[in-house]
């Protein structure tokens, strides 16, 4: 992770094959290759938690602030 703009690395995330993903309020989804989705806090960028899924995630959209899907 990098500040917008700064060259300066702020956090590395140890998450492999990243495909898509999409900010909801404070949180980051990250879906993967691995068939997994992880759900990241976007102030400490701390993994609050991973969900699995049957196939890798190719993509990712916001119905409302409660509710995700993906493809």
């Amino acid at each position: 992770m990098y500040l917008r703009g700064q060259a300066k690395k702020i956090k590395t995330l140890d998450i492999t094959y990243m495909r898509y993903s999409l900010v909801v309020g404070d949180l980051l989804f990250i879906g993967t290759e691995e068939k997994i989705i992880y759900m990241i806090d976007t102030t400490t960028f701390e993994i609050i938690d991973n969900i699995e899924t049957q196939q890798y995630v190719f993509s990712i959209a916001a119905l409302d602030e409660t509710t995700i899907i993906c493809g």
